[in-house]
């Protein structure tokens, strides 16, 4: 069943059409799960943050943005993207003045200067150790943005995608410890093609998964994982596999297996959800063989 509630009118009815974020005025552009067990969403050109409560209750905080000198008398810049990082806050981006702004649920609005003012942030992550990885549309770049305490400035380094042309549209950070991210690549006179890259942070696997006990009929099995994350998970979801399928009703910590058993491959699959950004990330541990 679909429920929808409406959003409150900004004072403008904007295009019929909405093809990117700064057309749109009055809609509710980008999403995402975030703290006060509410969700934050963007209205871009009328620069308001939503949130709305799990029983529909939609209120609006304001984000000041200045556009910069170099920038056309009139030029409005627009948020776009957003995000809960591992700090409590909502992270948006502002995509028409290359910068990044930190909101508190409280409404105070701070913004962060990425590298090159027109690189054009479209997308955002949370990343471990309490980073933010940024997607730059014409920066053919990834930016990582280490979050900065409450009197320090943000440590930011740019990486630029090897590929000429390269326009990044989204990140997405992986179990494996990688930035994944999806790309437009549009090389004069080539055709257009589709990407799909991979960042390289150097922590390794985030998560990582293993059965332990004994592989044996009627001896208990049971699931672990290590977090490697940095930030503290919330919870975490099992499911035991048999021959890489899902066992029905088989989601708690430990597994016991039966005579149906012998001969299979067993392992177990461990969902992790991060508190702050309420992201999730899993892996799969390595099969054990069951035996009489």
């Amino acid at each position: 069943m679909i429920t929808e509630f409406p959003i409150p009118t900004p004072g403008s009815a904007g295009p019929t059409e909405i093809v990117a974020d700064s057309n749109c005025v009055m809609c509710g552009f980008a999403i995402t799960a975030g703290p006060l067990d509410s969700l934050w969403f963007t209205i871009p050109a009328a620069n308001l943050v939503g949130r709305i409560t799990m029983t529909g209750v939609v209120s609006t905080l304001p984000v000041t943005t200045a556009p910069p000198v170099s920038m056309p008398v009139g030029t409005n810049v627009t948020i776009g993207a957003i995000t809960a990082g591992d700090d409590g806050n909502l992270w948006i981006t502002q995509h028409n003045d290359g910068k990044i702004t930190r909101l508190t649920t409280a409404g105070v609005a701070t913004a962060f200067a990425l590298p090159s003012a027109t690189s054009q942030p479209v997308a955002i992550t949370p990343g471990p150790d309490g980073s933010l990885f940024i997607a730059e549309f014409t920066g053919n770049a990834l930016v990582k943005f280490v979050v900065p305490g409450v009197k320090s400035t943000p440590v930011i380094t740019q990486f630029t995608i090897p590929t000429a042309g390269a326009m990044p549209t989204s990140v997405a950070m992986g179990a494996d410890g990688s930035a994944w991210f999806t790309s437009v690549v549009n090389p004069t006179p080539a055709p257009t093609t589709l990407q799909v890259g991979r960042l390289g942070t150097g922590v390794g696997p985030i998560v990582t998964v293993k059965v332990s006990g004994t592989a044996k009929v009627g001896s208990a099995l049971t699931c672990s994982y290590v977090n490697n994350y940095g930030g503290p998970p919330a919870n975490a979801r099992y499911q035991w596999l048999r021959s890489g399928k899902a066992i029905a009703n088989q989601t708690a910590k430990k597994f016991t297996p039966r005579a149906g058993d012998v001969g299979a491959k067993v392992s177990c699959r461990a969902a992790v959800t991060y508190s702050g950004a309420l992201n999730q990330l899993a892996a799969t541990s390595k099969p054990v063989q069951i035996k009489r």
